[in-house]
């Protein structure tokens, strides 16, 4: 990496990284095909998990071209969360695949969840306008990939009814993010602090939204949420402190284990 890229919080995304990010999301529609007609639902909602880390990274990553060497020139947190969020896919292919063969077969627990890793990170500085417009792209996709399906449920009387509701929360905080990253794109100046809590919306909005993706599959998963779902993403920018007192931007996995837990 070179010093200006240093000095400006960038990194290089190589052609060869991108190429595996489309191998890895290619994996994912080959499975979509194979467990089209499954009707387990744990499969089904591993497969659902992949598929919004796949939805989430390449909206993350949608600006970068191969081709244009100046455009894999990424904010360094970018880059870090594209490699967190595609990692996990493979993991949960397998689990979904081998559910799907037979059932209780996987081990994997339910619902994946987004977490803060043990070795948090604390940002110096304001948070990337190149790094919000992706979270920002990550959200309007995800949003896209469920609504559909909360359509259906909204049929479902009180089936779905933790459902919906975690669906017009997520959505009333992804329009709080979108109205600070529009005034910052529009060219508005505003202080470090609302780009954090532009941040912390949209990781407290993609939690939601991953485990809506699940919980449409199989609308137990609800009961078996981390108690800290998007309360603990968004507390900072609804006035009250995160977990331990800190601010974090662009943490939601900074874990470097590789334990099967179910969480990043």
């Amino acid at each position: 990496m070179s010093f200006l890229d240093r000095l400006m919080h960038k990194s290089e995304l190589s052609p060869e990284h991108l190429a595996g990010y489309k191998r890895i999301g290619e994996q994912v529609f080959e499975v979509e095909a194979e467990l089209s007609e499954s009707t387990n639902a744990k499969a089904r909602a591993l497969l659902q998990a992949a598929k919004s880390l796949q939805v989430m990274g390449d909206a993350l990553l949608r600006e970068v071209d191969p081709r244009d060497k100046k455009s894999l020139h990424v904010a360094t947190e970018t880059h870090e969360q594209a490699e967190a969020w595609y990692g996990h896919i493979p993991d949960l292919l397998i689990g979904a695949r081998k559910e799907a063969a037979f059932e209780g077969s996987s081990t994997f627990p339910l619902p994946f969840q987004l977490r803060s890793g043990r070795d948090m990170r604390d940002m110096q500085g304001t948070c990337p306008i190149e790094h919000l417009a992706g979270m920002r792209r990550a959200a309007d996709e995800m949003e896209d990939l469920v609504k559909d399906k909360m359509t259906f449920a909204r049929t479902q009387g009180e089936t779905y009814k933790d459902v919906i509701l975690l669906f017009e929360e997520a959505r009333t905080r992804r329009g709080a993010g979108d109205a600070i990253v529009g005034s910052i794109m529009e060219g508005q100046r505003l202080p470090p602090q609302s780009h954090e809590d532009a941040e912390i919306y949209y990781r407290a909005v993609l939690s939601d939204y991953l485990l809506i993706a699940q919980a449409v599959e199989d609308p137990s998963l609800m009961a078996k949420r981390a108690s800290t779902s998007s309360a603990n993403w968004s507390s900072t920018a609804i006035g009250r402190p995160t977990a331990g007192g800190r601010h974090h931007c662009c943490d939601m996995d900074d874990d470097d284990d590789d334990d099967d837990d179910g969480c990043c």
